[in-house]
């Protein structure tokens, strides 16, 4: 009875962690470039027997990053790009940590550096003194238009891409860092044999589903609610059992 007590509760408790997941999902269905979370759970180990002969409850073993792509959003700002392959670009944090990011929503602050929200690209980009019209290219290529409207260049975008994308460490507002599970990276400029041209003008939007994430929703319910009827018949035994023995 204590073991029907303890895999309905390991029940509603991998329950609750699947309903927290799919909310954060949904909450982030308008984030540029979110990677929707999928919580992946094994029978628990007995640790009173052999752990391979026996499973008591339920238990989440990885939390699973899905890094297909997200559908292209149009912005028409001349400095905005969607990634529509698997690749990454580089930036610098503000702890001066080199973290990856798919997100283009880059902008010029007052020192003309092209950032994403602050965070210098790498390698940098700097608009000329003076300069206006910034824009990009599909190939990456940032210029910009002096005062006389001569053409300059500003930097160059670079992309990488990782063998196992999904090994990345998630630092939080779309960066990644580098892991011991995510492989080798290879550089190369959009546009090239390497890697497909940029989508100027756009951003990619998240890769949630919502259907898909509300039919999760709807299974960790009941998977709730079947644990939680489990969890009070073994408290009805355990009642019974006790008042037996008295």
């Amino acid at each position: 009875m204590t073991t029907i007590l303890g895999a309905s509760a390991s029940g509603m408790t991998s329950a609750l962690r699947f309903v927290d997941s799919v909310g954060n999902n949904i909450s982030n269905f308008q984030t540029t470039t979110y990677k929707r979370e999928r919580l992946l759970a094994e029978g628990e180990p007995n640790a009173a027997q052999d752990p391979q002969a026996a499973r008591l409850g339920v238990a989440v073993t990885e939390s699973d990053r899905i890094m297909s792509y997200g559908s292209p959003i149009a912005t028409s700002d001349p400095l905005h790009f969607a990634i529509v392959d698997d690749a990454f670009y580089r930036v610098t944090t503000s702890s001066g940590t080199t973290a990856y990011t798919r997100n283009g929503s880059l902008g010029v602050n007052n020192l003309g550096e092209v950032t994403l929200f602050g965070l210098r690209l790498d390698p940098p980009i700097v608009v000329p003194e003076g300069a206006k019209s910034v824009e990009m290219s599909s190939d990456g290529q940032v210029t910009a238009r002096d005062q006389q409207g001569i053409i300059l260049n500003a930097g160059q975008i670079e992309l990488y891409r990782f063998s196992n994308a999904k090994g990345l460490r998630d630092i939080g507002g779309g960066l990644y860092t580098e892991s011991a599970t995510s492989g080798a990276i290879f550089g190369g400029r959009p546009g090239t044999n390497e890697f497909e041209a940029l989508l100027t003008g756009f951003l990619e939007g998240s890769n949630v589903d919502i259907a898909d994430e509300m039919s999760q929703m709807m299974i960790a319910q009941r998977i709730y609610a079947a644990s939680a009827k489990s969890f009070s018949i073994g408290d009805d035994m355990l009642r019974i059992a006790t008042q037996i023995t008295r």
